[in-house]
């Protein structure tokens, strides 16, 4: 039984980061041609630089949301929006 939930919280788990994943290795690559672009656009770099900042603030989040998600797993609460 105990197994049971722990094979359970696993695959919850890799649900989870697997589509942390899909989503940031995208932005990564995104994030990996606006480097391109700001290094040959020299002066006009202030929107590819903006675009990239953006980006980074969203992987951020979603790494950020994946850590409280893994919280919530390990604690018991995976299921309760299906409470409401």
């Amino acid at each position: 039984m105990v197994e049971d939930k722990k094979s359970e919280h696993g695959k919850k788990k890799f649900g989870t980061a697997a589509i942390a994943l899909l989503v940031c290795i995208p932005l990564a690559a995104f994030l990996l041609l606006m480097g391109f672009a700001i290094k040959s656009s020299g002066r006009a770099a202030f929107i590819p630089a903006l675009y990239a900042l953006v980006i980074i603030c969203a992987i951020i989040g979603i790494i950020i949301a994946l850590v409280q998600r893994f919280k919530e797993i390990d604690s018991g609460e995976e299921d309760e929006a299906r409470k409401y």
